[in-house]
C-alpha cells in the first residue's frame, strides 16, 4: 500500500484551512506564510479520507478487511481512514495504539483545549516521555478528540516501548523494512491482533516512517558504529558494489563508453576545460561524497576552484544533462564523478587526487598552473572520506 501526502495550493486552500488566530493571519499576509495546525486541521483527516482511506477500500473490495491497527500521532490517519471504512466497511474494527506508559486515550481523562482548537498550555495529566516519537505528544489533538466522539475508533490497546523498539529491529532483520520505532510498536500490535483473530483474518498496518529518522534513539544503542566480523565479509563479497576495495578485488573493468555523444555537449564541455579562468575545474554532483571530500581538501588548502554541477539549475533538462554525462565520460575515459583538471589536463577522481596530495605530486601541480595553495596540515587525504568509506 501506498501512503500519500497533500499540497494543497493557496488559490485552493478552503477558509477553514488557515489558522484562525488574527496574529498568524496578519503574520501570513505580511511574511508569505501559514500555519497547517495538523493537530487541530480537520483538513487533516479529510484528506486522509479521500486518498489513504479510500485506497484502502478499493484495494479490499473483493476481500473485506477484518482490523485496521494504526498509532494516534495527530489523529489524521486513523481518523480519515477510520471514516472512510464506516463508510465503506463497517464490519472493518478499528484500532489504536498508544504508548502503554502515556495512556492519553486509555485513561478517559478529557483534553481540554483553548477556543481555537489548540491544547492548554499544561500538559495532559496522564502524559509521561516515551520513545515512540511522533506519537502522543503532551496532549490529545483535536483531530484525535473528534475520531473518538465520532465513534471512530473501536478499540485503544497499549504497547511498550520495548516491544515497539524490538520489532522495528525485527523488521529490519528479517523482512528488510528499514522502519522506526512507531512502525515498530504499531507492528507489534497488529501482529499480536492477528495471532488472536480468527483464522484467515486480514489485519492492516500502517508503516509511515523510516528507521533513518531514529539514528540517535535507542533503536540503535545496540548497533556498533563499525561493520562486525560478518558484515565485512558480506561486503567483501561483492565488490563491484564497494565504495573502498579490499586488496586483491579490483573491479571488473568499467563498462565501454558511449561515442553517439551530441557534438553539442561536447563542445560544452571542452569550453569548461579550456577556459583559462578556470585552471582548477571540477565536475561534480551537488550531494556526492566524493565531491563533498574533495572540495574539502581543496578548501583546506585554500585554493580557488571552480565547480560543474552536473546535477545544477543550468542541468534541469534531463536529457540535455545525460548528454553533457555522457560527453564528460567519453572525454575522460570514466563515468565516474568527479573528474577534475589542472591548468586543462585531467588529474582524474578524487582517489586520483588524494593519491596525488598524499604523494607530494599535488603541490607541484598547482605550482605549474599558477594555482596558490597553502599547507593544510592534513596528513592523509583519505580522512577526509566519510567513516564508512576509508580504505581497509
Amino acid at each position: 500500500m501506498a501512503l500519500m501526502a497533500v499540497c494543497l495550493n493557496s488559490s485552493e486552500r478552503p477558509p477553514w484551512y488557515w489558522p484562525k488566530s488574527s496574529r498568524r493571519r496578519a503574520a501570513r499576509s505580511t511574511s508569505s506564510w501559514f500555519l497547517p495546525r495538523q493537530f487541530e486541521n480537520e483538513a487533516n483527516a479529510r484528506t486522509h479520507e479521500r486518498t489513504t482511506g479510500m485506497e484502502i477500500v478499493e484495494s479490499f473490495a473483493d476481500d473485506p478487511l477484518e482490523y485496521f491497527v494504526s498509532g494516534l500521532g495527530t489523529g489524521g490517519t486513523i481518523a480519515g481512514v477510520a471514516a472512510a471504512l464506516r463508510k465503506h466497511s463497517p464490519a472493518t474494527r478499528i484500532i489504536a495504539t498508544e504508548p502503554d506508559n502515556s495512556p492519553l486515550l486509555g485513561s478517559e481523562i478529557a483534553q481540554k483545549y483553548e477556543d481555537d482548537g489548540s491544547p492548554v498550555a499544561a500538559s495532559h495529566p496522564s502524559f509521561r516521555p516515551h520513545p515512540m516519537q511522533g506519537w502522543s505528544p503532551d496532549f490529545i489533538p483535536l483531530v484525535t478528540t473528534t475520531a473518538v466522539e465520532r465513534g471512530l475508533i473501536d478499540e485503544i490497546v497499549p504497547v511498550s516501548g520495548a516491544e515497539a523498539i524490538e520489532w522495528s529491529r525485527q523488521l529490519a532483520r528479517e523482512e528488510g523494512i528499514f522502519c522506526g520505532i512507531t512502525s515498530g510498536a504499531t507492528f507489534a500490535r497488529a501482529r499480536r491482533i492477528a495471532e488472536l483473530a480468527a483464522e484467515g483474518s486480514k489485519v492492516l498496518a500502517i508503516l509511515p516512517d523510516t528507521g533513518e529518522r531514529y539514528m540517535t534513539t535507542p533503536l540503535f544503542a545496540d548497533i556498533a558504529e563499525e561493520m562486525n566480523a560478518g558484515e565485512e565479509a558480506i561486503s567483501h563479497s561483492t565488490p563491484l558494489c564497494r565504495f573502498d576495495m579490499a586488496p586483491g578485488l579490483a573491479p571488473a573493468a568499467p563498462p565501454p563508453i558511449p561515442v553517439d555523444v551530441a557534438p553539442a555537449a561536447v563542445e560544452h564541455v571542452e569550453g569548461f576545460i579550456a577556459d583559462r579562468n578556470r585552471p582548477l575545474l571540477m565536475f561534480s554532483l551537488q550531494w556526492c561524497e566524493f565531491c563533498w571530500s574533495a572540495r574539502k581538501l581543496f578548501d583546506a588548502m585554500g585554493v580557488k576552484y571552480s565547480l560543474v554541477e552536473l546535477d545544477g539549475e543550468p542541468y534541469r533538462d534531463l536529457a540535455w544533462a545525460g548528454e553533457v554525462r555522457r560527453a564528460l565520460a567519453t572525454r575522460t575515459g570514466s563515468p565516474t564523478v568527479p573528474q577534475i583538471f589542472i591548468g586543462g589536463q585531467r588529474l582524474g577522481g578524487v582517489t586520483d587526487l588524494f593519491d596525488a596530495y598524499n604523494g607530494d605530486a599535488l603541490a607541484g601541480m598547482l605550482a605549474e598552473a599558477d594555482i596558490a595553495a597553502s599547507e593544510c596540515g592534513i596528513a592523509d587525504a583519505y580522512a577526509l572520506l566519510p567513516a564508512w568509506m576509508h580504505p581497509r
